[in-house]
């Protein structure tokens, strides 16, 4: 992309693993990744996660943080329940994946209201701020970075248009060549400094779709074809920051 700088595009947050994210203009990092990400999770009554692989009716569960203080669900456009950011009661133990983290459940009146939505019996929790887990209850670690020519490149191959959303990334770029954030290694955005992590292995939660939670075939069909890995089908690479501070849309990436 000679002439133009690779800059930030869009940029997203989700407070609760596997619901509906949040797309800002300006995102607060913190040493564990983007502030409020990943902070809350559904568990099941033996305390492990829950999330769109078992339950792709919660890409029907919007999200909004309310006044900076409470977040509020709906679904369909219709109130669900809501919390407050620092509501927490009685602390327990959380499996996700191989990991056991210290939690603490939100009101019982919320997990009640969601229990009734799912038709299943969960509890939803906060993770133990004294918790050093990398990326809080994110799957691998913060910040996932895709670039928009990426998905451009797997729209073309899979012949149909797919929403960004459904790969659920926190800084979105554009202005380079497709999967050029796999080999970066590293950047800045202002004093921030960006160190590459991982890519990102991707499971069915990217075949279902971000507003219906219809389960369909794209993209991994598609991805399969190209982006196979010993580790599994990649899209998007994880990075993370030295530092905390603001990262705004617009920003150029500095190599």
């Amino acid at each position: 992309m000679i002439g133009h700088e690779t800059q930030i595009s869009r940029l997203f947050f989700y407070p609760i693993k596997s619901f509906r994210g949040l797309e800002v203009k300006s995102l607060h990092l913190t040493s564990q990744g983007p502030y409020l990400d990943r902070q809350w999770m559904l568990v099941d009554e033996k305390n492990q996660f829950v999330t769109q692989r078992t339950m792709p009716q919660l890409a029907r569960i919007g999200l909004s943080i309310e006044d900076g203080a409470r977040i509020e669900l709906t679904r369909d456009g219709n109130f669900i329940t809501d919390f407050g950011i620092a509501e927490t009661e009685e602390k327990l133990n959380v499996k996700i994946w191989k990991d056991e983290v210290d939690a603490f459940e939100v009101s019982t009146d919320v997990y009640d209201d969601l229990s009734k939505l799912l038709d299943k019996k969960v509890k939803l929790v906060r993770i133990s701020e004294e918790s050093d887990r990398p990326g809080r209850f994110a799957d691998e670690e913060p910040n996932l970075v895709i670039s928009e020519e990426s998905l451009k490149a797997l729209e073309e191959r899979a012949k149909t248009s797919l929403s960004m959303v459904r790969f659920r990334p926190n800084i979105v770029v554009r202005n380079c060549l497709p999967h050029a954030e796999d080999k970066w290694g590293q950047f800045k955005i202002g004093k921030i400094q960006f160190i590459g992590k991982e890519a990102c292995t991707r499971c069915r939660i990217t075949q279902t779709h971000p507003l219906t939670g219809e389960v369909g075939e794209e993209p991994m069909k598609t991805l399969k074809t190209y982006r196979s890995t010993e580790k599994g089908v990649a899209f998007g690479f994880y990075y993370g920051n030295d530092q905390s501070g603001e990262i705004q849309v617009g920003q150029s990436l500095v190599f």
